[in-house]
């Protein structure tokens, strides 16, 4: 706040907004990142700082959903958009993540004791096809033995430069968003225990 034209500035902002794993934005970074010179905001770290901000503000808890479109494994696409009226869990993971597969038990019993409630899941894959032992083959066959096919799944196989990963500014996985049926985002990162509680409260 009181060097808006240093690069430490820049620096220790960047460091802030690194800070705690989660997607949420204080006003008070957005406040000091709005109060930087002119200089270091159109610098190529600076407006590296103000996509991502922008990127987290899309998808703070009680913003709209970003709402995109893409392939299932059956190459019929779905949208978010289609889940309008349902609690959903967006869910992003890749076949080669440990934690993200250890959620799955977690996954199937909740939709299991919710589904016919109102509640549904829509899992996007990052797998990307470009490397080995990351493509479709290893996306099918990780739905099928960790017996996730009860619900839709979605990916273009291009990794962490998937659409739906940019927009949501993934940066970690396993991630997820719990969203309402109005299209609002209500929760994320809910695992294990944490989601069951959510949805008993819920429903």
């Amino acid at each position: 706040q009181n060097y808006p034209y240093s690069w430490i500035s820049l620096y220790a902002l960047r460091l802030r907004l690194g800070q705690g794993g989660q997607n949420i934005i204080s006003p008070e970074v957005v406040r000091l990142y709005n109060g930087l010179g002119k200089m270091l905001k159109q610098s190529e770290p600076g407006s590296a700082i103000g996509k991502r901000i922008a990127a987290k503000s899309r998808v703070q808890i009680g913003a709209k959903a970003p709402v995109f479109q893409l392939n299932d494994t059956s190459g019929r696409a779905v949208s978010l958009a289609d889940y309008r009226g349902k609690y959903v869990l967006l869910e992003f993971w890749s076949t080669n993540c440990g934690g993200c597969r250890a959620e799955a038990p977690h996954l199937k019993s909740a939709f299991e004791k919710y589904h016919k409630k109102g509640f549904d899941i829509l899992s996007v894959s990052l797998n990307d096809e470009r490397y080995k032992y990351s493509g479709r083959k290893e996306w099918l066959e990780a739905i099928r033995e960790d017996g996730t096919g009860k619900w839709r799944h979605v990916s273009d196989l291009k990794g962490w430069k998937s659409a739906p990963a940019l927009l949501y500014d993934i940066e970690s996985i396993p991630q997820n968003y719990l969203i309402d049926p109005d299209g609002k985002i209500i929760s994320e990162n809910l695992r294990g225990a944490d989601l069951h509680g959510k949805l008993a409260d819920l429903f």
